[in-house]
């Protein structure tokens, strides 16, 4: 089967976001950044569905069948995702895939100031942000692929493809040879549950 292998960072914890409208909790304009923790425990309380564009049509993966993340000390990383959705691997040897994005529930948020320079503000479209919101606990309700015709909101998000596997065996890869490359390469930490069938 035609797959490609995914790495990268979803989000580089206590990054701002670019500027977010929260109408039903401040009301304005912010700027958000998950706080260190919040991924990691997020990831333990349940199985989160991997969605293309935020898509639930367009579900490629679970975090707990092809992919396998880690919150580090730098954020949330993609330690390794095996994708067979056709058109995933089309957007993804194309370049056309621009990074992740991730949808939650607050469940503990703190809000502070925040003072902006003239410059910064230019550089923000105009919009006068005067409060971040910390994300400090948080639902995940899905991750997301984000291809070209989306923008992810968090700036510090980085997709690449580790390994491109063309064919249905390709170089004599087996499920058990490439569990063992992804091992050797520290892309992932607990191979043996991935759930794929080549």
């Amino acid at each position: 089967m035609d797959s490609v292998i995914l790495t990268g960072y979803v989000n580089v914890t206590q990054r701002d976001s670019s500027p977010i409208w929260i109408g039903n909790e401040v009301n304005a304009w912010v700027l958000e950044q998950v706080q260190p923790g919040a991924f990691e425990e997020a990831l333990e309380q349940r199985e989160v569905p991997i969605l293309l564009d935020h898509d639930p049509a367009r579900q490629i993966g679970t975090t707990k069948s092809n992919f396998d993340f880690e919150e580090n000390k730098i954020g949330l990383r993609c330690l390794a995702g095996i994708v067979t959705d056709p058109y995933v691997i089309r957007k993804a040897r194309t370049g056309a895939l621009r990074g992740w994005s991730f949808a939650f529930k607050p469940k503990q948020t703190a809000c502070e100031p925040v003072r902006m320079s003239k410059r910064l503000i230019e550089e923000i479209g105009g919009k006068n942000i005067r409060l971040r919101r910390n994300i400090l606990r948080m639902e995940l309700l899905d991750i997301s692929l984000i291809d070209d015709m989306k923008t992810p909101i968090y700036p510090g998000t980085l997709i690449e493809i580790a390994r491109d596997l063309r064919g249905k065996n390709p170089k004599g890869m087996t499920l058990d040879s490439m569990i063992s490359w992804l091992k050797t390469q520290r892309m992932i930490r607990n191979a043996e549950k991935l759930k794929i069938i080549f």
